[in-house]
């Protein structure tokens, strides 16, 4: 799998941050990669004047490695199903804190 860098069509929702993408199409495709190929990506796309990492895609393991992930580069990593599990616990009156997946969750 090569990471394929892929043009931002709206500066603004992105902050003028390059995005940059895996190049999978399908489900079957994405469910494949492993979530040590998701952290060594992590780190790969991290630039210094990046505050945060979001890695977008509900089909990707990225909840098992995002604390690796922080703790790697040194800032918020943020992915969608810890964002979705976040946002479902406070719309239910949740307010635990989680630690090990992320400081969305620990905070």
């Amino acid at each position: 799998m090569s990471p394929r860098f892929l043009t931002n069509r709206d500066d603004e929702f992105a902050g003028g941050a390059p995005l940059q993408g895996l190049n999978l199409a399908y489900d079957r495709e994405i469910v494949r990669v492993t979530p040590d190929y998701l952290l060594e990506f992590a780190k790969a796309i991290d630039r210094p004047d990046a505050d945060a990492i979001f890695i977008s895609c509900g089909a990707l393991r990225t909840v098992d490695v995002i604390q690796a992930i922080e703790d790697a580069v040194g800032k918020p990593a943020v992915c969608s199903n810890q964002a979705m599990l976040w946002h479902c616990l406070r719309l239910a009156g949740i307010d635990d804190r989680i630690s090990g997946f992320g400081r969305l969750m620990s905070r």
